[in-house]
């Protein structure tokens, strides 16, 4: 994978929750090309504070 400077994306996802990252993989799997924003330090958005028992 390569990270390209492009000025036109056919899909923006804002923010790189399970949610974001969900939505932009299917739209990369069907084809668009994909821009996945993030203002936090680390990817994951609230599943970073998950726990299990």
């Amino acid at each position: 994978m390569t990270i390209a400077a492009k000025d036109k994306y056919d899909v923006v996802v804002v923010g790189s929750g399970a949610a974001g990252q969900a939505a932009a993989l299917t739209a990369q799997e069907n084809g668009a090309s994909v821009l996945l924003l993030e203002k936090g330090r680390h990817t994951g958005g609230s599943a970073n504070y998950s726990e299990g028992i």
